[in-house]
């Protein structure tokens, strides 16, 4: 995978995993093993990332995803 679908994925499960935090902070979601399962999805994605890119890394070593994700977003308007 090209890195600018791996930013698209990672960044849909990151929604994916927030709306699921929310439903379950609501109690209209039960199932928190979907959370874990976004989670470690995520997770993996963000790790190709960074062997791939790893000038991307902030000071904390995370990937700095979501700023790089909407440069993209926006320049492909």
């Amino acid at each position: 995978m090209e890195t600018q679908e791996l930013l698209r994925e990672a960044e849909a499960l990151w929604r994916s995993l927030q709306k699921t935090r929310i439903e379950i902070a609501l109690s209209k979601e039960k199932n928190t093993s979907k959370c874990r399962r976004f989670q470690r999805e995520h997770a993996r994605i963000c790790a190709i990332l960074r062997e791939k890119n790893p000038q991307n890394e902030g000071k904390n070593g995370k990937l700095q995803m979501r700023n790089k994700s909407r440069m993209i977003s926006s320049s492909s308007l």
